[in-house]
């Protein structure tokens, strides 16, 4: 597997290498079925203050899929959707990417994203976050 992709950009650069191949989602326990929606990208800034009293700030693009759908969306309808999104709304490339999605639409989970290309798929495999203590970590 490749690193993780951190922004929406390497996400919509890796999607152009291989166009014609079907996306998919993999989760630990599951994947996203093959006729995946893209509901939303999300530009947010992020303005936090940790337990220890700790200010902080940065920048988050969240990618949210819906799980089902007629037909399985190929990299290349994703990469036109991401382009889109980008054009319309430039400060998409800036923030880490996250995507919130979960098999059979349950409750969303926020996840990093690792890409993995087989001959069948583009596969991008998500990781849930987990909670930090931030002070602890120093």
């Amino acid at each position: 597997m490749l690193p993780p992709l951190a922004t929406l950009p390497e996400l919509h650069a890796y999607l152009l290498g291989a166009p014609d191949l079907p996306l998919t989602f993999v989760f630990e326990d599951g994947q996203i079925a093959g006729g995946l929606h893209i509901t939303e990208l999300r530009a947010a800034r992020i303005d936090p203050i940790d337990c220890g009293g700790n200010r902080d700030d940065w920048r988050e693009t969240v990618l949210e899929v819906l799980d089902g759908g007629a037909a399985p969306m190929s990299a290349r309808k994703a990469a036109e959707i991401l382009e889109r999104s980008l054009s319309a709304l430039p400060q998409l490339a800036e923030g880490r990417l996250i995507v919130a999605a979960t098999p059979g639409n349950g409750p969303l989970r926020r996840s990093t994203v690792t890409p993995d290309l087989t001959p069948e798929a583009l596969r991008l495999h998500l990781s849930p976050e987990r909670a930090q203590c931030k002070p602890a970590q120093v």
